[in-house]
């Protein structure tokens, strides 16, 4: 029986070596492997800085306390509510209900005002919304025996008459921001003071009466 062949012999006399394979490399498709990945924004660095944003914002907040006129912020309102005014929906005219309404709700506010203005005076005590801190004495008669913030509450009711004047659905807006924004910025930082200069008499007084009615 004959075996098989063998492989051919060189000049050296050693046997011919299969040539060794070939391994081309597999291309990836072009940019894949330049790519920048996507950034991503739930990474922790991302997540600290905009809770830092948002804690310095509120932070800040309170520099907007006692630095706004109580008066000046009234102004403000009134002067948005007339540009609000030509905006549509329009109300049916009423004007006998019109006037009847804003000189009702004109004389409510004068006639709050002045009377806390007159009960700050008899207690000779500072009426500057601004300084809180430099009251020497509690107010808690005459009309604050209703209400702990009677001129603010003349402010808001004049907003009230001066939106029904306008008689217009957006400036009803004004009153409410008014008190938003007083109740926030003006009313939180005073009673915070009048608690630390006045202690018990003033969280009796807290007790007692509302903050608006």
């Amino acid at each position: 029986m004959l075996g098989p062949a063998p492989p051919p012999r060189l000049d050296g006399g050693q046997a011919a070596r299969s040539p060794a394979p070939i391994v081309t490399a597999r291309k990836r498709p072009r940019g894949a492997c330049n790519a920048p990945r996507a950034a991503r924004s739930d990474r922790p660095g991302d997540a600290a800085a905009s809770l830092g944003d948002a804690g310095a914002s509120i932070r800040a907040m309170p520099k907007l306390e006692h630095r706004v006129p109580p008066p000046v912020v009234g102004l403000v309102a009134a002067l948005a509510m007339w540009l609000l005014a030509p905006l549509p929906p329009a109300l049916p005219p009423a004007p006998g209900l019109a006037q009847a309404l804003t000189l009702l709700l004109l004389a409510a506010g004068v006639g709050v005002d002045l009377a806390g203005l007159v009960a700050f005076r008899r207690q000779r005590t500072t009426v500057n919304p601004l300084r809180p801190q430099n009251a020497s004495a509690l107010v808690t008669g005459g009309v604050y025996r209703f209400t702990r913030n009677p001129m603010y509450l003349g402010i808001a009711l004049l907003l009230a008459a001066w939106a029904v004047h306008l008689w217009a659905v957006w400036p009803v807006l004004g009153p409410i921001a008014f008190i938003r924004y007083i109740g926030r910025f003006q009313i939180a930082a005073e009673e915070r003071a009048l608690h630390a200069l006045f202690g018990d008499a003033w969280a009796a007084y807290a007790a007692r009466v509302r903050r608006w009615l």
